[in-house]
């Protein structure tokens, strides 16, 4: 069944039970949704339907996990701590079924910026930015001189990382 519907407006939703979410410009390219996926309906089935926006942060049929969607993308995030580093809050979680959570890879794990991490089978470690993307940090002395410590270094499983594009290491400043 195809939950990607569009009205003879050419107004976009994804169907979630009795509800219908508006995708606006930003969430098609937000979910990577090409606009052949769409099923035309008729506007008078969709008016049946409550509309609700669609979110930014999910959670699949009330589950525990919680994912940022990002360029196309579902980012798990993997702590509380994570959650509101990266500017976020519960009241912002939206729940989705399993359906429409599948239209959405996932693609590693969102860290809060500013987090310093290495996966567990590397050595390498990187410093992780507002925008997805990660910095190596070539030393030790690169470390402390941007004010971490090896304490501050978060292991993480390994497949991570695969969300985020390689950006310039880190230089002494």
């Amino acid at each position: 069944i195809n939950n990607l519907v569009s009205s003879t407006s050419s107004t976009q939703y994804v169907l979630e039970g009795k509800k219908k979410l508006l995708v606006n410009q930003a969430d098609t390219a937000t979910l990577n949704l090409p606009a052949q996926q769409y099923t035309q309906t008729t506007d008078k089935f969709l008016e049946r339907l409550t509309t609700n926006p669609l979110g930014k942060l999910v959670r699949v049929d009330s589950g525990p996990g919680v994912y940022v969607l990002n360029d196309g993308k579902a980012h798990g995030i993997p702590s509380e701590q994570d959650l509101y580093g990266l500017g976020y809050t519960f009241d912002a979680v939206q729940n989705v079924s399993a359906n429409t959570f599948a239209l959405t890879p996932q693609n590693g794990l969102a860290f809060k910026p500013g987090s310093v991490v290495r996966e567990a089978s590397s050595l390498e470690l990187y410093l992780i930015d507002s925008h997805f993307k990660r910095h190596y940090i070539s030393t030790e002395g690169l470390l402390l001189a941007y004010g971490y410590q090896w304490n501050d270094v978060r292991v993480i499983p390994n497949g991570s990382l695969a969300g985020y594009a390689v950006d310039d290491p880190l230089r002494y400043y």
